[in-house]
């Protein structure tokens, strides 16, 4: 939490080109977005912030009561196709984090289907895992850090991605990636086993994209979709339409 914190103006910036990019795709008057997994609520408050109608579903009690401080609403919960029956169709249903943790997975993206109106968005991101960079480091030496079982069970790449989400009838529209941490291993800054090097990694990541940001955010949004074409890069953010 102190780290999300420390790094929050960083963060509400790429929220507010994230809800940019989704009024783009959507073109409506008072937009709605579920946002499941919303943890600290920070991504649901910047919504507010323009003017999106917005609700959290939440199963951790702790990002429950803080978000819950931000002035957003949060159901404590666990979103499942039962208790979904409760909640309002939206134009948007985001899932940041969250597939990679779930036995099932297409049974969430089934179920944000049925929440969706017509025409509306899903956007989920997912790390990118087994890209040519994690090979390359692996090649080098490094184990395969990225494999993080429990916590994480299910590994995607954008190929394997748009086909779950395509299976669930819902039409990819776009997709892109974000900084290739991958990097640092290959110039031999091993942050993977130094959680304060990885923070400084992590710092220098923050600083070149809020350059780029504050002086070419064309360019770096070009950057990382040109990434996600090779396949590289730390995440993976799809865009799917309900037809």
């Amino acid at each position: 939490f102190e780290e999300v914190v420390e790094d929050l103006h960083w963060w509400k910036v790429h929220y507010e080109l994230r809800y940019q990019q989704l009024e783009s795709l959507l073109q409506v008057e008072q937009p709605s977005l579920l946002d499941i997994g919303c943890s600290f609520g920070y991504f649901l408050e910047t919504g507010q912030e323009h003017g999106w109608r917005v609700l959290g579903v939440e199963p951790s009690a702790y990002a429950v009561r803080h978000a819950r401080t931000l002035g957003v609403p949060v159901v404590h919960d666990f979103l499942t196709a039962s208790n979904a029956m409760n909640l309002e169709q939206v134009h948007t249903v985001h899932l940041d984090q969250v597939l990679e943790h779930l036995s099932n997975p297409r049974e969430i993206l089934q179920t944000c289907n049925n929440l969706l109106l017509q025409g509306g968005i899903l956007c989920v991101t997912v790390p990118n895992d087994y890209s040519p960079l994690q090979y390359a480091a692996t090649q080098e030496g490094y184990p395969s850090w990225w494999l993080a079982p429990p916590e994480h069970i299910n590994y995607f790449d954008v190929q394997s991605l748009s086909k779950l989400v395509s299976s669930c009838h819902l039409e990819v529209v776009k997709t892109t990636s974000s900084f290739p941490m991958e990097l640092f291993l290959l110039m031999g800054l091993d942050y993977t086993r130094d959680a304060g090097l990885g923070r400084r990694c992590h710092h220098m990541r923050v600083k070149l994209e809020t350059a780029l940001l504050r002086h070419q955010p064309d360019l770096l949004a070009q950057l990382y979709e040109s990434m996600q074409q090779l396949n590289i890069g730390r995440e993976i953010t799809l865009y799917a339409r309900k037809s």
